[in-house]
């Protein structure tokens, strides 16, 4: 993910320990394709609309990744509202019975960690911004020196 010197334009960041742990902790072949999306996240690119959905209601703001995997589908929860960082929010199998049903502990956790998120965005934000646009200077010199 993000490193201090990196070139990636914005920071990728976990919003709890349990989080990260849930991330590292999902299937190799899974944790690649999440690494990637998320990759394209952090520099403005496209995921593919079958791998991306935004959700509503109380969890408006989170985005879910859909990684397919054996007969299984995992989800990687991210929160972009900040132009500055992504926030993983959760990463795990999905758990619903049936469509975009998700059950009530796991949206309640979600939930949880959106409040969290926006709180550490706002009381955070000159640093963040300050990083953010270190990292984009970085970028431009790195794009200057490949030319």
């Amino acid at each position: 993910m993000t490193s201090p010197d990196s070139i990636d334009l914005r920071e990728v960041i976990f919003i709890n320990e349990r989080c990260r742990r849930e991330y590292y902790n999902l299937p190799l072949d899974v944790g690649e394709s999440a690494d990637q999306a998320i990759d394209d996240i952090q520099n403005g690119r496209k995921i593919p609309a079958k791998m991306f959905t935004s959700l509503k209601g109380t969890l408006r703001g989170v985005d879910e990744v859909r990684i397919p995997y054996d007969s299984d589908t995992y989800r990687v929860y991210v929160l972009q509202e900040c132009e500055w960082v992504v926030v993983v929010l959760g990463a795990e199998m999905k758990k619903s019975k049936s469509g975009d049903d998700m059950p009530k502990e796991q949206k309640e956790r979600l939930e949880a960690r959106l409040k969290a998120a926006r709180a550490y965005i706002k009381s955070n934000s000159g640093q963040l911004k300050k990083d953010y646009s270190d990292r984009a200077e970085r970028a431009e010199a790195h794009k200057r020196r490949r030319r």
